[in-house]
């Protein structure tokens, strides 16, 4: 009986817990000429991991954060001055990241990140919270853009429950929104691509009737909850996707992409 495949789609990896000392220093003796830090290592590393398994990979993830830190000018948890919008640090990552980029034949790259407003910080400089929250989705806007001219086709959002001005600022298809299953509703306010929990593939068909949904993608899918969502998404629209955590096995990426449902679903 014929089977039916479906295209992976990261959404970003977390940081290794115990990475092996050796692997760096290799991995440093490769990339002479640039400066680089742990964050750099990671970002390639975790990119590199993703080849030949996943479709549409993702560089970064939750352990990137630091580097938004560092282009809005936050300091040690303080919000002291403007945002600012310091690129160099992001843009020596994309420019690194692009070897592996080439060498894997990835076809195009996003990169994930956690929304602007789950970066915690203390405001010593508006104090007024709705007039943070914009300046601070405004330059997270600025800096997605800066990062597309460098060859990056778009932006994973990682957070728990965004808030609207975030939804407002940051849609459309150059943004994929990853969200908690009690924030979906919320998204597909604002977009018609919702990343979906398998966990949650039986309301589909429920905000299916609410909005109109484009493309789906399941979250650590697996048959059973790719032949449900077959039910009520064309299989073209239809993909799996991962998140790869610190102490997920070591073929998260190869078991979803070889996930199979039979063609009797459609």
């Amino acid at each position: 009986m014929r089977k039916l495949s479906f295209p992976l789609v990261s959404l970003g990896s977390d940081a290794e817990l115990l990475p092996d000392t050796a692997d760096i220093v290799e991995w440093i003796a490769k990339i002479k000429g640039n400066e680089v830090d742990f964050i750099s290592y990671e970002t390639d590393t975790l990119l590199q991991a993703q080849h030949p398994a996943v479709s549409y990979p993702a560089a970064g993830g939750e352990f990137y954060t630091p580097r938004l830190y560092e282009v809005f000018g936050i300091k040690d948890n303080v919000l002291s001055n403007a945002p600012e919008l310091n690129i160099s640090a992001v843009a020596g990552d994309i420019r690194l990241v692009k070897r592996t980029v080439k060498k894997s034949g990835f076809s195009q790259l996003r990169f994930s990140l956690v929304s602007p407003l789950s970066l915690e910080y203390t405001d010593r400089y508006y104090h007024d919270e709705d007039e943070t929250d914009e300046v601070l989705c405004s330059a997270y806007s600025a800096l997605c853009r800066e990062m597309r001219d460098l060859d990056v086709s778009g932006a994973v959002i990682l957070s728990d429950n965004p808030k609207e001005i975030e939804l407002e600022q940051l849609r459309g298809n150059k943004y994929l929104w990853s969200v908690s299953e009690e924030a979906l509703e919320d998204v597909l306010e604002f977009t018609r691509d919702v990343v979906l929990p398998a966990s949650a593939v039986p309301r589909l068909e429920e905000l299916s009737d609410s909005y109109t949904l484009r493309n789906v993608f399941i979250k650590d899918a697996d048959a059973v909850s790719l032949g449900k969502a077959l039910e009520t998404i064309d299989k073209d629209h239809l993909f799996t996707a991962g998140y790869r955590a610190a102490d997920a096995e070591k073929d998260y990426w190869k078991r979803l992409s070889e996930l199979q449902v039979s063609a009797e679903k459609i």
